[in-house]
């Protein structure tokens, strides 16, 4: 019997007949999708066009994203296959489309549940990861601010300055409550961007000034582990198609994806490219820090991304949590018999974990480059081409030699970047603490 040993089946009945209530329209998911991307990876894109020069970064930013948009792709059309195959009408997220893929591969049913809890855990450490790197950015952003008003902080003292109201705000633990936090990131962000664009384009140097194409073993990982970091949602892709009143149009030609995806790099090559017209060299790991530190609107500017930032961390926290807590609560009495304490212990050891990252390594350009190269990497090109694998040569069947070539290179694609992420990320640590 198909359905055998699938642990996610038990609560079919209960799922295919609970309707969503505030099921999303097609802009809301837009909306959805956007905040996904914009965030402080989308300031570090300056520094990484610097890297790589800004014909070839606005060319391999392109390149990278119809790559992941690809990938993308193929998960949603591996989840509905899987999803068929069983005679599912639940809605799975990825990892559990990665164990219906294995559980319907004989080959490696086996390994359906270690899978899960592989696809699980890096969803984590890329949010966790992300949340570092919230932190690391209020800090350097706000250095500017307290420079204007004539005070000079290291970076990790502000960094410190930052972890009391974050983490006040991530022990809300109803996401009811956070929906208002979400809702002042998203305005705060827009208006941040705004403005950060006019300071961008004002006054510019000739073009001639900057390089075009500077290509190096060096700098090219990093160009590629933030690239990766900001397209990198593939893990929210199934949670916001399956909250769609209609989920057919997330993927069709003119869907929710290939329009988010195609504003989000003409908005990523913009951002970057001109930021780097405009600093040149001399462009900080985060394009906050560039910012005039004696013009009033700038550190308002720098105040208010800050803020939304910060408000956005909460929501980001939510989703490592609500992973990660009902297993503790399985391995450690306390924790179920007390779940409100038990939760919030976990939640502060969680923000302390994520402060710990970014005082350890408190340069936003370099951590998000080493989270991209290492976790974003895996989860958008590494385990797509996996399910696919799975999907394709169940039974008798076996995958065209198209499919076989091209994963081959997307493997050796994220291969090159997960090494030469790692090596480069490794050396700009030690580089830090020289």
């Amino acid at each position: 019997m198909k359905h055998a040993n699938i642990d996610i089946l038990q609560v079919e009945n209960q799922k295919s007949e609970v309707k969503i209530k505030h099921a999303t329209t097609y802009l809301e998911t837009i909306i959805h999708l956007f905040k996904v991307g914009i965030g402080a990876g989308i300031f570090a894109m300056p520094e990484a066009v610097k890297n790589v020069g800004y014909v070839v970064g606005s060319i391999f930013t392109v390149m990278l994203s119809l790559v992941l948009l690809y990938e993308q792709h193929i998960l949603l059309q591996c989840a509905a296959d899987a999803r068929s195959y069983f005679g599912l009408t639940i809605r799975t997220d990825y990892g559990e489309t990665f164990q219906l893929a294995l559980l319907a591969n004989d080959k490696w049913k086996k390994q359906a549940g270690l899978m899960k809890i592989i696809t699980n855990l890096f969803l984590v450490l890329t949010q966790l990861g992300t949340c570092a790197v919230y932190f690391v950015f209020v800090g350097n952003t706000m250095k500017s601010v307290v420079s204007y008003f004539g005070y000079e902080f290291e970076v990790r003292v502000l960094i410190s300055m930052a972890l009391i109201p974050i983490l006040l705000s991530s022990l809300i633990t109803n996401l009811k409550f956070l929906a208002p936090c979400s809702a002042l990131a998203g305005i705060f962000m827009i208006i941040g961007m705004s403005i950060s664009y006019y300071f961008i384009t004002i006054d510019l140097p000739p073009l001639t000034d900057r390089n075009m194409a500077t290509i190096s073993i060096d700098t090219l990982p990093l160009f590629f582990g933030t690239v990766i970091y900001v397209f990198e949602g593939i893990g929210v892709i199934l949670p916001l198609q399956n909250e769609m009143k209609e989920p057919k149009n997330f993927s069709r030609p003119l869907g929710v994806l290939n329009i988010g995806v195609l504003i989000l790099t003409v908005l990523v090559i913009c951002f970057g490219v001109m930021g780097y017209w405009k600093y040149g060299e001399d462009v900080a790991a985060s394009l906050t820090a560039n910012f005039p530190t004696d013009d009033i609107l700038a550190q308002s500017l720098n105040i208010l991304i800050s803020i939304g930032i910060a408000l956005g961390y909460a929501i980001l926290f939510y989703v490592p949590i609500k992973i990660l807590f009902p297993l503790l609560q399985q391995r450690i009495k306390i924790a179920e018999t007390h779940p409100l304490v038990g939760e919030m212990i976990f939640r502060v050891f969680g923000v302390l974990f994520t402060f710990g990252v970014a005082m350890f390594i408190p340069n936003v350009g370099l951590l998000i480059s080493i989270i991209g190269a290492i976790c974003s990497n895996s989860l958008a090109l590494v385990f797509p081409v996996f399910i696919e694998y799975l999907v394709k040569t169940r039974g008798d069947s076996r995958m065209s030699t198209f499919d076989s070539i091209k994963n081959v290179l997307l493997l050796v694609l994220a291969l090159c970047g997960f090494l030469s992420g790692g090596y480069e990320g490794v050396l700009g640590v030690i580089e830090l603490y020289k």
